[in-house]
């Protein structure tokens, strides 16, 4: 119940998302804005394996770098848990993790072999949640994280949904979240707006599945970012900020002080996570799989130190405001 607190998953009727309870009012809102929010950063800012060296590497990058939350490529079934729970415990951070479907384990696909292995992953994927003692499992785990020749079809999307359903039941006996990362239209043709993962959250029926909203993402797909979150807050449990090209947060051409004064406008207080990713680091599956062809950077704890900084600089005028 304390980590489900640190990391905002309590408050909401029906939902468990913790946004707060102050709404009827923009300026209560913003006077407690972002008090409780836990500041999280992808492990592939640091590191690009899960071996022990590694793991220990993006441990004391994050810890350094001043963040509260480890968020764990969740891909890997084999995953040494014990290990890497182990050394976050040791430097006192608290995990959470995400993932994307291959094409060969895709639950949207009409291939009902696929759909299984698909299944069989994500269930291995919410078993090592549960192992790490992480409360949050997200990403696009709805769909291949893959360029589609056309649009979803209704059995796939009912396919993709049989396989969430008893997963979300099953997360929700074990008290963790499933986070729907609506993801861009050259990465997936499923979901790629706020609203399309909260139409299909309500589908699914499931009060332990949240959105998971990625700002990288929702700069391409959304008409007005802030609007997205206004209208959608109930039901985004969890939050990626992300430049436009994955770089250095702040540059490029999102805009984070709409987007920081939405999220306190809505008293969001649950996980922020700084995620972006360079050639350096990402594996080259994972490369190709993202577009990652660029070094965007080369220094992770430069590029993780200044991103820390500024969702500082950014929460902090957003409450002004």
């Amino acid at each position: 119940e304390e980590l489900e607190r640190m990391l905002g998953f309590v408050g909401v009727p029906g939902l468990g998302v913790g946004v707060g309870g102050c709404r009827t009012r923009r300026s209560l809102n913003r006077c407690s804005a972002f008090s409780d929010n836990l500041i999280g950063v992808h492990y592939l800012v640091f590191s690009g394996t899960l071996e022990e060296s590694d793991v220990r590497k993006a441990a004391a990058g994050a810890k350094d770098a001043g963040y509260d939350v480890l968020e764990l490529p969740m891909m890997d079934v084999d995953m040494d848990t014990r290990m890497i729970k182990g050394v976050l415990d040791e430097y006192g951070l608290v995990p959470t993790g995400s993932m994307g479907l291959s094409v060969d384990t895709d639950i949207s696909s009409t291939d009902l072999e696929v759909v299984k292995k698909g299944e069989q992953v994500l269930q291995a994927a919410l078993s090592n949640t549960e192992a790490l003692g992480s409360k949050f499992l997200g990403g696009v785990i709805f769909s291949a994280l893959t360029k589609y020749a056309g649009p979803p079809t209704e059995e796939g999307i009912a396919n993709s949904i049989s396989v969430l359903k008893p997963l979300a039941q099953r997360a929700s006996s074990l008290g963790i979240k499933l986070g729907i990362e609506n993801a861009n239209r050259f990465e997936t043709n499923l979901l790629n707006t706020v609203e399309d993962s909260c139409r299909f959250i309500d589908r699914i029926g499931e009060d332990s599945v949240v959105v998971h909203a990625d700002t990288y993402h929702m700069n391409i797909e959304e008409d007005d970012m802030a609007n997205a979150i206004r209208k959608n807050h109930e039901q985004i449990g969890y939050f990626h900020v992300g430049s436009s090209h994955r770089g250095y947060l702040g540059s490029g051409s999102v805009d984070f002080p709409s987007v920081f004064e939405a999220l306190a406008e809505v008293d969001y207080s649950g996980v922020i996570t700084f995620e972006s990713f360079s050639a350096k680091i990402v594996h080259p599956t994972l490369s190709s799989s993202l577009a990652i062809w660029k070094e965007k950077w080369v220094d992770s704890s430069d590029v993780a130190i200044k991103a820390r900084e500024f969702i500082r600089k950014e929460m902090a005028a957003a409450v002004r405001k």
